[in-house]
C-alpha cells in the first residue's frame, strides 16, 4: 500500500520516540549535544570536506554529482542537517529531512553500504578531531572526569549518528519497498490488462490492443504479447491459407484417385484377361511344343523309314537285276533246249523215214524213233511254253524293275523332303519352344503385374481414404482458425 510523504512524517514522529527511549536519548544528552554544537562546526568543515573528496576519488559515487557546484549544495544540506541533529531537537522537521535523505538515496540507486561507509569517515574524523581537542585541554587534576567527559560526548555522538543512519536506511527499505509494491501493483495490473488481452486473443480476438500505461509498465511483456500476437496472426493466416489450400487440393487428389483407382481396376480387369490369355496361350503353345516334338519324332522315324525303304528298294532293284539275269538265262536255255528239241525232232523224223525204209527191221527202231519225236515235241512245247512265261516274266521283271526304279527315285525324293521336313520341323520345334518360354514369362510377368496392380490399386484405395482424413482434418484445422479475426 502507497504510503504519502506527510503519513511516513508521521509514522517516524510517533515510532522515533521508542528509539530514542532505546538508546538513552534524553534532556542530558541534548544538552551534550547543544554544546557539541558549538564546538564542531569547524571539526564538521573539515569532516565534511574529506568525506566529498574522498566521494570525488570514488567512480561508484562520483558518478552521482554532475558537477562541483551539484557536490557543494549536497554538503552544504548534509551540514544542515547535522546542525539539526546535534540541536537535540528530533522533530517534524529532521524527520523530514531524514525522509528526503533516504528518499533521495534510494531514487539515485545509492547502495546502504556507501552511506555506513560515509558516515563512518565523518565520524572517524569527528572523533579524532574531538579526542584531539580533549587531550589538549584536559588537565592532571580533573583528567578522570575530562575522559569520563569525552565519552559521554562521544558515546552521544555516536548514539544520534545511529540513530539518524537507522532513521535513513528504513526510509530507504521503505521507499524500497513501495517502490517494489507499486512496481508489483503496476506489474499484476499490467499482467491483468495482458493475461485480458490474451484471452481476448485466444478467443479469435487479434483487433486487441495494449494501451500506453501497461507498455511504460511492462514494456518487455507488451514487446512479447505483440510478438505473440503477431505471430499468432501470421500463423493463422498461413493456417487459413495452407488449410484452404489443403482442402483444395485433397479434393483434387481425392478425384484424381478417383479417377486412378477406376483407371487401375479396368488395368486389373485387363491385364486378368491378359493373364487368362497368357495362361492360354502357355497351354496352347506347350501342346503346340509337344505335338511338334512328337511330329519331330515322327518325322524322324519316317527319315529312318525311308532310309530303310529306299535300302530295301536298292536290295529289290538288286534282286530284280539278279531275276533278271537268271530269267535271261534260263531264257538262253530253254532257246537251247527248244533248238535241241527241233533237232531231235528232226532226227527223230530222220530216224522214223531210215526205219520205214528197212522195214521190218526198223520198226522197233521207229517205234523209239516215234517216242522220241513225240518226247521231242513235248520238250519243245514245254520249252515253247517255259519261253512264253520266261518273257512275260521278264516284261514283269522289267516293269518290276521300272517300278523299283521308279520307287527308289519317289523314295530318295522323299528321303530329301523328309530331310527338309525334319530340319524344318527341329527349327519351327526350337522357335515353338522359345514361344513356349517366352510365354512362361509373359504369363509370369502379367501375373506379377496383376498383383502389382491389384496392390497399386489398394494403395490407392487407403490414399482414398487418407485424403478424406486429411480433407476432415483440414476442414477441422480452418473451422478452429475460423474464429480468429485477423
Amino acid at each position: 500500500m502507497h504510503v504519502s510523504a506527510m503519513e511516513k512524517s508521521d509514522q517516524k514522529l510517533t515510532s522515533i520516540s521508542g528509539r530514542l527511549s532505546f538508546l538513552g536519548i534524553a534532556d542530558d544528552e541534548r544538552e551534550i549535544l547543544s554544546r557539541l554544537r558549538s564546538e564542531l562546526g569547524p571539526i564538521l568543515d573539515v569532516a565534511l570536506d574529506k568525506f566529498y573528496q574522498r566521494v570525488n576519488l570514488t567512480p561508484e559515487l562520483g558518478h552521482f554529482f554532475k558537477n562541483e557546484e551539484m557536490m557543494h549544495s549536497a554538503q552544504l544540506r548534509q551540514k544542515e542537517h547535522w546542525e539539526t541533529i546535534l540541536s537535540g531537537v528530533f522533530g517534524k522537521k529532521y524527520i523530514d529531512n531524514v525522509i528526503r535523505i533516504g528518499t533521495t538515496h534510494a531514487k539515485i540507486g545509492l547502495d546502504p553500504q556507501w552511506y555506513i561507509a560515509g558516515y563512518a569517515i565523518l565520524l572517524d574524523c569527528i572523533i579524532q578531531q574531538l579526542t584531539a581537542r580533549a587531550a589538549q585541554k584536559a588537565s592532571r587534576r580533573n583528567k578522570s572526569a575530562d575522559l569520563e567527559r569525552l565519552g559521554k560526548d562521544l558515546g552521544t555522538l555516536i548514539k544520534v549518528a545511529l540513530l539518524d543512519m537507522d532513521l535513513s536506511i528504513s526510509i530507504y527499505l521503505d521507499k524500497l519497498r513501495d517502490e517494489r509494491e507499486k512496481a508489483e501493483k503496476d506489474s499484476n495490473a499490467a499482467l491483468e490488462v495482458i493475461s485480458q488481452a490474451i484471452e481476448k486473443v485466444a478467443q479469435g480476438d487479434m483487433s486487441v490492443t495494449l494501451d500506453k500505461m501497461v507498455s511504460e509498465k511492462a514494456p518487455r511483456l507488451t514487446k512479447s504479447f505483440n510478438l505473440l500476437k503477431d505471430g499468432i496472426g501470421g500463423i493463422v493466416s498461413e493456417i487459413r491459407e495452407a488449410s484452404g489450400l489443403v482442402g483444395d487440393s485433397t479434393t483434387s487428389i481425392s478425384h484424381d484417385v478417383d479417377s486412378v483407382i477406376s483407371q487401375t481396376d479396368l488395368q486389373v480387369e485387363l491385364i486378368a484377361k491378359i493373364t487368362a490369355a497368357t495362361a492360354a496361350l502357355e497351354a496352347s503353345i506347350s501342346s503346340v511344343s509337344k505335338q511338334t516334338l512328337a511330329a519331330e519324332d515322327a518325322v524322324k522315324k519316317c527319315a529312318i523309314a525311308t532310309e530303310n525303304g529306299n535300302k530295301n528298294i536298292n536290295d529289290a532293284s538288286e534282286a530284280m537285276r539278279q531275276i533278271s539275269a537268271a530269267w535271261k538265262t534260263i531264257s538262253d536255255l530253254v532257246n537251247s533246249i527248244d533248238g535241241i528239241a527241233t533237232q531231235t525232232n528232226l532226227l527223230a523224223l530222220n530216224a522214223s523215214v531210215e526205219a520205214a525204209r528197212v522195214g521190218e527191221h526198223g520198226r522197233g527202231f521207229s517205234v523209239v524213233a516215234e517216242e522220241i519225236r513225240k518226247l521231242s515235241a513235248r520238250t519243245k512245247k514245254a520249252a515253247e511254253d517255259i519261253s512264253a512265261r520266261a518273257r512275260q516274266s521278264e516284261a514283269l521283271i522289267k516293269g518290276a524293275t521300272a517300278s523299283v526304279e521308279k520307287t527308289e527315285r519317289l523314295l530318295e525324293g522323299i528321303n530329301a523332303d523328309v530331310s527338309a521336313v525334319s530340319g524344318a520341323v527341329s527349327l519351327i520345334n526350337d522357335e515353338v519352344d522359345k514361344q513356349n518360354k517366352s510365354a512362361t514369362s509373359n504369363h509370369h510377368e502379367s501375373s506379377e503385374l496383376q498383383n502389382v496392380t491389384r496392390e497399386t490399386a489398394n494403395k490407392t484405395k487407403r490414399m482414398t481414404s487418407t485424403c478424406q482424413a486429411l480433407t476432415e482434418r483440414s476442414q477441422t484445422m480452418h473451422s478452429l482458425v475460423s474464429d480468429f479475426n485477423v
